[in-house]
């Protein structure tokens, strides 16, 4: 596994980060048996969210981080609604607190290493967000803070502007939906974390499953986008199908299944520190670590290009 600054943070990464959002179509048994057989392979970042199955995924991470909490960086993330209480969502300051603890006490640890606004909140002030943020890294529960999907990209300006304005600790990563896709953020997403030295989490990098190739015969029983007809009967849907029916005839001439495709090309992009995969089960796991082993020659780039061109979006995730 190769290993990458996370940002001016000076902490080292793993190129590839494991996700939890989809531990919701899995046992508990399995999710932990997943995420621990990626630290074993050398996975060294894990992220999560509080609103993942409503708390249960910030669990799983914690049972499968006990014995090597030191080893993990542990990225968790605030906005998401915690139950039908008007309060218990959002970026306000009570809300954020709160949810610091409760997010502690799933993942059994005292700190959180990357605390993440999940989005941003019109309804509170950002200074409000990163003054309670800062709190929490004062008092020692939170090593550093992100943010997550904040598009257009002037919302991630203004976090870190304001950031400064204020004097808090300011946003070291962002989490922003990128893939072969929906390129959309090379539009200026990615040159602004370049500027300003901010990690880069792509998630979705394989969109929905469908860089898996697994949608080319239809949409199979018990897959993410099986509940979602909004998007299977759209027509962004068919396009992406087709696209990604070019990409895997590349990806099988380069010698490499398309998900390979996928994150070896994710990887290679300038500014981009490690990409959450989500793998369901540990069976999955070689398949996607291998990804951070793979370069891809400038023909098979230039190819992918002519697929889908930069800054375009086949088939746009949104939020």
């Amino acid at each position: 596994m190769r290993y990458k600054q996370f940002g001016k943070t000076g902490l080292n990464v793993s190129a590839l980060a494991v996700g939890s959002v989809v531990f919701d179509r899995t046992t508990v048994t399995e999710g932990v048996r997943t995420l621990k057989a990626a630290f074993d392979a050398g996975i060294n970042i894990v992220d999560t969210a509080n609103a993942y199955s409503a708390g249960e995924a910030e669990e799983v991470v914690g049972e499968a981080i006990q014995g090597r909490r030191d080893e993990v960086v542990v990225a968790t993330k605030v906005w998401g609604p915690m139950g039908s209480d008007p309060n218990a969502r959002g970026s306000s300051r009570r809300h954020i607190k709160q949810q610091c603890d409760a997010s502690l006490a799933r993942l059994g640890t005292d700190y959180i290493d990357i605390y993440q606004l999940h989005r941003p909140d019109p309804e509170t002030p950002i200074e409000e967000s990163l003054s309670a943020l800062d709190d929490l890294v004062r008092a020692g529960k939170v090593h550093y803070v992100g943010i997550s999907t904040f598009m257009p990209s002037w919302l991630a300006v203004e976090s870190i502007l304001t950031a400064r304005l204020i004097g808090c600790a300011q946003p070291v990563s962002e989490q922003p939906p990128y893939n072969l896709l929906d390129r959309s953020v090379e539009q200026d997403l990615l040159p602004l974390a370049r500027k300003y030295g901010l990690a880069v989490m792509p998630w979705s990098p394989l969109a929905y499953g469908l860089l898996t190739g697994k949608y080319q015969g239809g949409v199979p029983d018990g897959s993410r986008l099986a509940t979602k007809p909004e998007i299977v009967d759209s027509p962004a849907f068919e396009a992406a199908v087709k696209a990604t029916g070019r990409l895997s005839d590349v990806a099988a001439e380069a010698g490499i299944t398309v998900a390979q495709l996928a994150l070896a090309w994710l990887l290679a992009q300038p500014g981009v520190t490690c990409p959450v995969i989500g793998p369901r089960t540990a069976s999955q796991l070689p398949e996607l670590l291998a990804a951070a082993d793979i370069e891809l020659e400038p023909s098979v780039l230039a190819v992918i290009d002519d697929i889908v061109p930069p800054g375009s979006a086949v088939f746009p995730l949104g939020d």
